[in-house]
């Protein structure tokens, strides 16, 4: 998993099919249920979706194409910047979404030390 730039993401260990619900990750950790994802993100089939459920080493996230093993999943998440005016802390507002379509237009690189230079 890494978790730098606020975010988190990990690989899938093995092959997933369009249909496929169960997604198999090298680790969890970092992943919630309502959590908007990439699949592949830059990548020729870039998807986004929303985890439904985690177990000890899947996602449960609908697909709705194929994605090799070794492809990497990244938890959509707010820049420090949107969780200030949100009023929420950091942690709290990048679980506030439905689904990835309100998260993507929020979605922001988050650099701390940009953040922190901009004038309030």
């Amino acid at each position: 998993m890494t978790s730098t730039d606020c975010r988190v993401e990990t690989q899938l260990t093995a092959t997933v099919n369009a249909g496929d619900a169960s997604l198999p990750v090298q680790s969890t950790a970092g992943f919630s249920a309502a959590d908007g994802i990439w699949i592949e993100r830059t990548g020729a089939n870039e998807e986004q979706t929303t985890v439904a459920g985690v177990l000890s080493n899947s996602l449960t996230a609908s697909v709705s194409m194929g994605h090799p093993g070794g492809s990497f999943v990244t938890r959509m998440a707010l820049s420090p910047a949107l969780a200030h005016l949100s009023g929420l802390p950091l942690g709290a507002a990048d679980h506030d979404f439905p689904g990835p379509e309100e998260a993507e237009t929020l979605a922001l690189p988050c650099n701390h030390s940009f953040w922190m230079s901009m004038p309030m």
